[in-house]
């Protein structure tokens, strides 16, 4: 907020400052268009490493370690689903910017993204990088208990209310570096009596996350 106050006066200043037809003759330059920017051509190479350990705030690609040719990614025509993403078009450089970061997700400690003072967990929300104030979630009702398939949910944005579910699952991530299970071990859902999530004690653990080069399921 406080870099969007000071452009705005700015803005004025510069007007005030620079006679009328200077300013109108001259060529403006700034930054494309976001939309612009996510179609460009992304001509960096990338060598897939797996990383030495999760951590709290960890930016990442969940590849599947089968192939290494499959990665989560959000849908881009539609930013509420989860898809799946070719990797080759990442460490070969023939994507593009948006190919990247949709691709890219953050872990977060449960209490780290639910802003409690207590001592991390040790399990983790999944965010997409686009959209940090969005989860990953069931596709599924509150109390519901199971679920087939995941989408991705406003957690923590001005808007979240606007959905008629508020939820988030919080994940288990076992294994080595090399070959992680992602288990969906507990759900969350906004009380909007009380203003504050709650856990949803029907949910089951008993749901991973599960990849092809088709489809994301749980």
């Amino acid at each position: 907020m406080r870099e969007l106050v000071r452009l705005f006066f700015l803005l004025p200043a510069l007007a005030i400052l620079v006679p009328t037809a200077d300013l109108f003759g001259s060529d403006v330059y700034g930054p494309r268009p976001f939309n612009q920017i996510l179609g460009s051509d992304l001509t960096e190479t990338w060598s897939p490493a797996p990383v030495s350990a999760i951590q709290n705030r960890e930016h990442v690609l969940l590849v599947d370690a089968e192939t290494m040719s499959n990665c989560l990614t959000v849908d881009p025509s539609d930013p509420s689903l989860l898809g799946v993403g070719d990797v080759s078009v990442l460490n070969g450089g023939t994507g593009t910017y948006g190919n990247a970061v949709r691709s890219m997700f953050q872990v977060l400690d449960l209490n780290t993204a639910v802003l409690a003072t207590e001592s991390l967990t040790g399990t983790y929300t999944i965010h997409p990088w686009l959209a940090s104030y969005h989860a990953i979630d069931a596709d599924a009702d509150i109390a519901s208990g199971s679920a087939s398939s995941v989408v991705i949910r406003d957690k923590n944005s001005f808007y979240m209310a606007e959905q008629s579910t508020i939820a988030f699952l919080v994940f288990t991530l076992a294994g080595t570096a090399s070959s992680t299970t992602v288990q969906a071990t507990s759900r969350y859902f906004y009380n909007t009596g009380s203003s504050d999530y709650e856990q949803d004690q029907s949910w089951s653990s008993d749901h991973w996350l599960k990849m092809d080069a088709n489809s994301v399921s749980l």
